[in-house]
């Protein structure tokens, strides 16, 4: 792995470490109960498989498609490289309902395909 290929990471995670604060607001992202919201539900129902599975959520940001999927009855396991965006979905998590909240856990890091 050569120079830049180490800062892309580093760049990508500045990037959405300065953008969290404004990530979840009411312009970017469909608040529950709004008929946005039912629309990206019925939109990953369409996709996700009808019984429960693990789902693997990657480059979750502050975990708006985890939320739906645990609510949907899905495990999922989200994960990130913005340690930022993490901390902002495990707020998220905070804030939702007992049945869902226990079915979401969040890791950082970053995929490299090296051992």
């Amino acid at each position: 792995m050569n120079e830049n290929e180490k800062t892309v990471p580093a760049q990508i995670t500045a990037f959405w470490d300065v953008v969290v604060s404004i990530y979840d607001s009411a312009d970017n992202v469909a608040l529950p109960a709004t008929a946005e919201y039912a629309n990206w539900v019925r939109a990953l129902r369409s996709v996700l498989p009808a019984r429960s599975a693990r789902v693997l959520d990657v480059g979750t940001g502050t975990g708006f498609v985890a939320r739906i999927a645990a609510e949907l009855g899905h495990r999922v396991t989200a994960i990130d490289i913005s340690k930022a965006m993490l901390d902002a979905s495990a707020g998220m998590r905070s804030r939702a309902p007992d049945h869902v909240r226990g079915r979401r856990r969040c890791r950082t890091g970053v995929l490299t395909g090296e051992r």
